[in-house]
């Protein structure tokens, strides 16, 4: 998968770099700060030095615990749309 600029894997980045600004209340809220917190830094450090493997390997792990970033998700799309809309 390519984005529109052709970058292999821009969504997947974009996500990471939404995880690790924001506050995703949905983490917050289904969990607590200290899992928040884990998953900001975590998605910064894959984000530094990125690859599939090793966001595949955070999913997983998300996964397992019931971590839902779905704030974090949620933005993802309106960006995508946001930017679907205004080229």
């Amino acid at each position: 998968y390519r984005s529109l600029h052709g970058e292999l894997y821009a969504n997947h980045k974009l996500l990471l770099h939404i995880m690790s600004s924001i506050d995703d209340t949905n983490v917050f809220y289904r969990h607590n700060a200290e899992t928040a917190a884990w998953l900001k830094q975590e998605a910064a450090a894959i984000l530094q030095d990125f690859s599939i493997e090793k966001m595949e390997s955070l999913n997983k792990t998300c996964i397992e615990r019931h971590i839902s970033p779905g704030g974090s998700a949620d933005m993802l799309a309106l960006t995508i749309l946001m930017k679907s809309i205004c080229g």
